[in-house]
C-alpha cells in the first residue's frame, strides 16, 4: 500500500501511556536535565528509500500542529487520576518543537536512492520525552508506505482476531506495544479492535490488557531500585508495573529482589 502523503499522528495523545506518565515523573522529578535519544536501526539489512525519509521529515515538521484539545483535557481528568493538575496544564501547554530533531540520510546503495537512517532528539528531557514513540511510529508508517508497499487491509482483522482468541483460550496475558512498529493508524486500530471483540468472545480465561513501561534513570548504578524509587514518589499507590527486561532481569531481581522495595505494597494485596 502506498500513498505520496506524509503520515503524522493524528492527535498528541496518539502515544504510549507511558510517555505521559513517565514525563509527568521527569517534570516532577528532573525537570531541568538535558537528555539526547538516539535512533538504532536492529536489522540493518532493512534499508529506507531516500523519499522515505525526505517524507520522514517532512511529517516531523507537521508535529508543531500537534496540541491537546479541550476534549482530550476534560477526559485525562475525568479518567486519568494519577495525572495532577499541575502535569495536565504543562502538557496544554506542551508544543513540539521539530528543531529538536536532526534526521541524516546515509546512502548505500550505488545510485544514492537506498540507504540507512539517523534520528536524534536533543533538548530538555520533561520535552524530548514525548518524541520517542510518535517519532518512531512515524518512521516505521513512511517505511511502509514509501519502501515495503506490498501489502494491504485484507483481512488483518480476522487474522488478529484468531491470534487474540488462541492466546486467551491458552490462558495468556498480554497487552499491545504496536504503536511504534505500525503500519498504520488504521491497521494498528484493525488490530486492537479484533483483539476487543475476541476478549468478549472469550471471557472467562486469558486477559487482553493495555501498555505500561518503567524507566527514570538516575545514572546506572542499582538502576532498577533508584528509578522504582523515584516512580514510587510520583505515583505511590497506582502504576506500580514493572518491565523487568530495561537492563535485564538478571540486573533487575540483583538489585529490587522479591519481598523488598514491593514488601509495602504486597502486605496490602
Amino acid at each position: 500500500m502506498s500513498s505520496t502523503i506524509a503520515p503524522s499522528p493524528l492527535s498528541i495523545l496518539d502515544t504510549d501511556l507511558y510517555k505521559l506518565t513517565m514525563q509527568q515523573a521527569v517534570l516532577n522529578q528532573f525537570p531541568n536535565v538535558e537528555a539526547t535519544y538516539r535512533f538504532t536501526n536492529r536489522d540493518k539489512s532493512r534499508l529506507f528509500s531516500r523519499q522515505c525519509v525526505e517524507r520522514f521529515q517532512t511529517a516531523i515538521s507537521q508535529f508543531t500542529d500537534l496540541r491537546l484539545t479541550q476534549q482530550e483535557h476534560e477526559w485525562l481528568q475525568r479518567t486519568c487520576p494519577h495525572f495532577n493538575p499541575t502535569y495536565i496544564s504543562f502538557l496544554a501547554a506542551y508544543r513540539y518543537k521539530p528543531e529538536q530533531i536532526q534526521v541524516t540520510f546515509v546512502p548505500v546503495s550505488a545510485d544514492g536512492l537506498l540507504g540507512n537512517v539517523e534520528v536524534e532528539a536533543s533538548g530538555p528531557w520533561v520535552e524530548t520525552i514525548l518524541w520517542e514513540v510518535p517519532l518512531m511510529a512515524t518512521l516505521s508508517e513512511c517505511f511502509f508506505r514509501f519502501v515495503d508497499t506490498d501489502w494491504n487491509y485484507d483481512n488483518q482483522d480476522e487474522s488478529a482476531y484468531t491470534k487474540g482468541r488462541a492466546l486467551l483460550e491458552a490462558g495468556c496475558t498480554f497487552s499491545d506495544f504496536g504503536t511504534r512498529r505500525r503500519r498504520s493508524y488504521h491497521a494498528q486500530d484493525l488490530v486492537i479492535q479484533s483483539l476487543i471483540r475476541a476478549s468478549r468472545d472469550v471471557p472467562n480465561t486469558g486477559r487482553f490488557s493495555g501498555t505500561s513501561n518503567v524507566a527514570a534513570i538516575k545514572g546506572y548504578e542499582n538502576t532498577h531500585s533508584v528509578s522504582l524509587d523515584l516512580w514510587e514518589a510520583v505515583y505511590p499507590n497506582s502504576l506500580l508495573i514493572a518491565l523487568t527486561d530495561t537492563f535485564t532481569t538478571h540486573a533487575f531481581f540483583k538489585v529490587c529482589p522479591i519481598g523488598s522495595i514491593f514488601s509495602t505494597h504486597a502486605e496490602n494485596d
